[in-house]
């Protein structure tokens, strides 16, 4: 996670808002409790997930403001390689050697 600055309404470069799920989270990772009520649309609030005296609030606002005392809450995005997981015969499929080993008992997988 990023904790933006006061004085800026959007996340810093390299990182995103996190949505309203994301921000339910945030009083496990680093203390504090949910505003009641969690959710608003505030024009003078930053957008996103942001913390203000103890309490987390989700802000829905399509452009919101910076705040005095208000920390954002963004997340780092990177690009992934893609990972290619084969197609279903990477597996054994109908080889030899796993239909033996499934015709015997093991631990894992029982027969009823």
């Amino acid at each position: 996670f990023v904790v933006g600055v006061a004085t800026k309404p959007s996340c810093p470069i390299g990182s995103v808002p996190l949505n309203a799920s994301e921000c339910r989270t945030m009083p496990f990772y680093f203390g504090g409790t949910l505003h009641s009520p969690f959710e608003m649309s505030s024009p003078v609030d930053p957008p996103g997930c942001f913390f203000f005296r103890s309490q987390y609030h989700f802000n829905s606002h399509p452009v919101g403001a910076a705040a005095d005392w208000r920390k954002l809450y963004c997340k780092h995005c990177e690009d992934m390689p893609m990972v290619h997981s084969g197609d279903w015969t990477d597996w054994g499929g109908d080889s030899a050697k796993t239909l033996v080993a499934s015709a015997t008992a093991n631990a894992r997988f029982r027969k009823l």
